[in-house]
C-alpha cells in the first residue's frame, strides 16, 4: 500500500458473523499504533457492529447511514477514540437495500474527503 499511496481497506467477505467488523477494527486499531491517522468507517448497513464494539454514544448526528439517506445532515461524522488514537465512523440502523447507499454519491464525497486527512481509511463492510 505504501508503494501504490494507497489508502483504503475494504474488509469484507460472503457470509455473515465470520468477524469482518473484528478485523477491521483490529487493523484499524494496529494502524493506529502505528502513529498513523486512521478512520475507521461502518459501512456494515446489514448488521453494523462498529457502534457495539467501541461502545459510541448514540445519536442521529454520529450516524453514516442516516448521513447517506437524508439532505441536510451535516457530514462532521468522525467520532474521535483518543484513548484509540482513532477515529470511527458508525452506523447503528439495519437497512433492507443498503446497495443504495453504496451507490449514492455521498459515500463516494466523504471517502474522498477523509483521503485527504488521514492516512488510512479502514472500512467494514
Amino acid at each position: 500500500m505504501r508503494k501504490r499511496n494507497e489508502k483504503i481497506v475494504l474488509v469484507s467477505s460472503a457470509g455473515e458473523n465470520e468477524g469482518k467488523s473484528t478485523v477491521a477494527a483490529n487493523l484499524a486499531l494496529g494502524l493506529a499504533r502505528l502513529d498513523k491517522k486512521v478512520a475507521l468507517l461502518d459501512c456494515d448497513f446489514r448488521k453494523p457492529a462498529v457502534h457495539k464494539i467501541f461502545q459510541t454514544p448514540g445519536d442521529d448526528t454520529h450516524d453514516l447511514g442516516n448521513y447517506l439517506c437524508h439532505d441536510g445532515i451535516s457530514d462532521d461524522l468522525l467520532i474521535h477514540l483518543p484513548k484509540q488514537r482513532l477515529w470511527v465512523a458508525v452506523n447503528r440502523t439495519n437497512y433492507k437495500y443498503p446497495q443504495r447507499l453504496f451507490t449514492s454519491g455521498k459515500l463516494k464525497a466523504f471517502i474522498q474527503k477523509l483521503s485527504q486527512e488521514f492516512d488510512y481509511i479502514v472500512m467494514d463492510t
